[in-house]
């Protein structure tokens, strides 16, 4: 059996759902809850989806999704991402760091290591040849200034394409 004293409510932040409840009708709703009305995808071909874009509130006050209609993407026709280099000269490296301003961050993380550790990655940093992809001076890096393993990768592209 279906309750009827129950209404559906969403909390919108920033201009999205952030969350979706169900108030007895009996209850007192909080500020910043408006009603929500789920909305049905709009009928589409077998050439396209339809993708929620958003929420609105109508002029009734309630919380519905904004659908868009887009051309379905046959991913097997994308091409595959672009290879990442297992190595890349360690000044064009340094240079994309630098331009991205992170170059100095990199200096911090060395200095915070433990001995030999700290003479070692500094040796290393300053006088190296060609910096790997799979060095645990990138990942430690990546961990400490918040860079995910993409930006990590996006890094080593572009410093492998300095001529």
């Amino acid at each position: 059996m279906i309750d009827t004293d129950k209404r559906k409510y969403a909390m919108i932040a920033n201009g999205t759902v952030a969350m979706v409840r169900e108030f007895s009708l009996a209850d007192a709703i909080p500020d910043g809850w408006v009603m929500y009305r789920d909305t049905l995808p709009p009928v589409v071909d077998a050439d396209h989806e339809a993708v929620v874009s958003g929420y609105a509130v109508d002029a009734l006050g309630y919380c519905m999704q904004n659908w868009i209609v887009t051309p379905k993407v046959d991913t097997q026709a994308l091409p595959p991402p672009p290879t990442v280099p297992v190595e890349v000269p360690l000044w064009a490296f340094r240079a994309v760091l630098t331009v991205r301003g992170i170059n100095t961050q990199v200096d911090g993380l060395i200095a915070s290591l433990p001995e030999p550790d700290r003479t070692v990655a500094r040796t290393q940093w300053e006088f190296g040849n060609y910096i790997v992809r799979g060095h645990p001076l990138i990942a430690a890096l990546g961990a400490q200034i918040g860079m995910t393993t993409a930006d990590i990768d996006e890094v080593f592209r572009l410093a492998s394409s300095l001529k």
